[in-house]
């Protein structure tokens, strides 16, 4: 596990919110082109054990999130786990390694209709 210190600033160096994040690195795990729609599954395999609630999930394990576009970034959001045949509850939200919410893409034009996330891709995962 991972702490991140997210930090916004104003002008002239003026420190308005500061927030240490706990992560878990974790990465993009398509099986086919990795051409994504809005509301498709996204695979993503964690590196590293997760705690969710009181369970902890191994190395290796793989969690699906449903994504949605904005102009910049590939929102996932990943909301029931698989445990065991358990179907648990969760609340993790995936960051890109810059912290923010969302995987970044490059677009240069409004939202787009489809995407095209990369196996092996680096992400960082937050359990709220």
């Amino acid at each position: 596990m991972k702490q991140i210190i997210i930090t916004i600033m104003l002008f002239f160096s003026q420190l308005v919110f500061s927030q240490n994040i706990e992560t878990t690195d974790a990465v993009i795990h398509n099986s086919n082109s990795g051409k994504k729609f809005e509301n498709d599954l996204v695979r993503v395999r964690i590196t590293e054990p997760l705690k969710v609630g009181k369970y902890t999930l191994e190395k290796n394990t793989f969690l699906y999130g449903k994504c949605k576009f904005t102009e910049n970034r590939v929102l996932l959001k990943i909301r029931r786990v698989n445990i065991n045949g358990e179907i648990i509850e969760c609340d993790i939200d995936v960051l890109d390694i810059d912290g923010y919410e969302g995987v970044s893409i490059n677009n240069k034009c409004k939202k787009p209709k489809k995407v095209i996330l990369n196996d092996g891709h680096g992400v960082l995962l937050r359990v709220n």
